[in-house]
């Protein structure tokens, strides 16, 4: 499920602006990666309650290195 994968993406984005000591930028990683975490949880359990079969995949490595701050924004 794609929430899953963008909730890891925000979560290795957070880790890079705390590397850089970019605490407001990690922050708002932070949120938007428990936001993605939420809706795809969300999607989980409708399935899953209504006894529908739910096949999770592994996810993709998500990226951990960017040039800049600027380039986090502009390639995703």
């Amino acid at each position: 499920m794609l929430n899953f994968n963008s909730s890891y993406l925000y979560l290795s984005m957070q880790a890079y602006f705390e590397s850089e000591n970019l605490g407001g930028f990690a922050n708002w990683m932070g949120v938007q990666m428990q936001e993605e975490l939420s809706h795809g949880l969300k999607i989980f359990n409708f399935v899953n309650v209504r006894t529908a079969e739910f096949w999770l995949r592994q996810s993709t490595q998500p990226q951990t290195e960017w040039k800049s701050p600027l380039d986090v924004f502009e390639e995703h």
